[in-house]
């Protein structure tokens, strides 16, 4: 029982990307369950691929940034955006593209300086990828892109939110 009480304290001595990894690798390791693949988010309508080799390190790019999510939330948000970006791109439609809102989250809670810029260089970057993603043929309607980038910003919104 004293064990067992101990266990909080144990934790909170821990360095902060040690306790913020558990995070990323949960949501690796049910990406990689069989039942979860395909089940992912659709953005713009690529055809599934199936998982490979480019797979897994869109896998590890998209969950393993995570555990920097307090320390360095805007590296955090740029990695896990890239894994994002090519996860959609690609087709492999990951359950891990879910680390994409924790990250928003996260960077509107802890990011301390240049917030503004941020979100600029972040919704510049997701112009580009709804452009490539129309370019692929996806057939979306904007209206689409602009439900799902509105959808994140939410995500940010909340993060910031929860900051003061």
């Amino acid at each position: 029982m004293i064990a067992l009480r101990r266990f909080p304290d144990l934790w909170r001595r821990l360095d902060v990307t040690v306790r913020d990894l558990p995070l990323g690798v949960l949501l690796l390791a049910v990406s990689l369950l069989p039942v979860f693949q395909r089940h992912g988010t659709r953005l713009g309508g690529v055809a599934d691929r199936p998982f490979d080799a480019g797979a897994a390190a869109v896998l590890a790019l998209e969950c393993l940034p995570l555990a920097v999510r307090r320390r360095w939330p805007a590296l955090c948000l740029a990695l896990v955006s890239l894994g994002f970006a090519a996860d959609q791109l690609r087709g492999y439609h990951l359950v891990a593209g879910t680390a994409l809102l924790i990250a928003l989250v996260s960077t509107g809670l802890h990011l301390e300086r240049h917030r503004r810029a941020a979100a600029l260089l972040f919704s510049a970057a997701y112009v580009v990828l709804a452009v490539a993603l129309a370019r692929l043929g996806s057939g979306e309607p904007v209206s689409e892109f602009v439900t799902f980038y509105l959808l994140v910003t939410i995500g940010w919104g909340a993060g910031a939110w929860l900051r003061t």
